[in-house]
């Protein structure tokens, strides 16, 4: 199978549109703003899909050095995103 593969059905929420790559599963939630400091470090925040069909909220971050504003915009994001999830997921 090659890096990129078409998966043949995409949840309404999905922003990826049935493309994989990396091993994923194809699935991308929503993105919030990404958060930077002066010395290029970021803190990215999105919700996706894992293997195991679950929506969650991701998080990716190179240490940065966030001002008392970028936290607390930081937290909301994490909020929301865990509210979205929340509120995509599939309960058996």
């Amino acid at each position: 199978m090659s890096a990129l593969s078409l998966v043949t059905t995409c949840p309404e929420w999905c922003t990826s549109k049935g493309f994989a790559g990396d091993g994923e599963d194809g699935h991308s939630g929503p993105h919030w703003p990404t958060l930077r400091d002066d010395r290029h470090g970021y803190l990215s925040i999105c919700a996706d899909m894992n293997e195991k069909g679950q929506i969650i909220v991701s998080v990716d971050s190179t240490s940065p050095d966030l001002t008392p504003e970028q936290a607390l915009e930081a937290g909301r994001y994490l909020i929301e995103a865990g509210q979205w999830a929340l509120a995509h997921s599939v309960t058996a």
